[in-house]
């Protein structure tokens, strides 16, 4: 989701209720990650306190469950009393734990040193200099 200008958003009234809490969190977490995105290097505290009704611990919640969004709402189909802070700290730990599956599925390729014919020289990394002056 893009953020737009303007901040009526961060006032609109949400249903809170059964599984709406979840979504309605996501998508504020969604917006928020925007407005954070666009605010200058320590100005977010100040846009956060100012247009948002809910603490700053609450919108760093909504946003850790809007960037966990698949596992979130996966959990929270599957255990419909599970609080939001628990519910967002078993997604990160979901997600971190897939993507680390993922990196470990992938090719590994070895480093380039940077030489352009592609080889890994012994002598590039630790012979001393022993070349004269040119």
């Amino acid at each position: 989701m893009i953020y737009t200008s303007g901040t009526d958003w961060a006032k609109k009234k949400v249903d809170w209720s059964g599984r709406n809490a979840v979504a309605a969190a996501i998508e504020w977490g969604e917006r928020l990650l925007g407005a954070k995105d666009a605010c200058l290097h320590g100005q977010w505290k100040t846009w956060q306190k100012k247009n948002c009704p809910f603490s700053l611990r609450t919108a760093e919640l909504y946003m850790q469950l809007a960037r966990h969004k698949m596992w979130a709402l996966k959990l929270s189909r599957d255990n419909p009393d599970l609080p939001l802070a628990e519910l967002a700290r078993v997604a990160a730990h979901l997600d971190k734990q897939e993507r680390q599956v993922n990196d470990r599925d992938k090719p590994t390729t070895p480093p380039d040193d940077g030489d352009s014919d592609g080889t890994d020289d012994f002598a590039d990394v630790f012979a001393p200099d022993l070349g004269g002056s040119d």
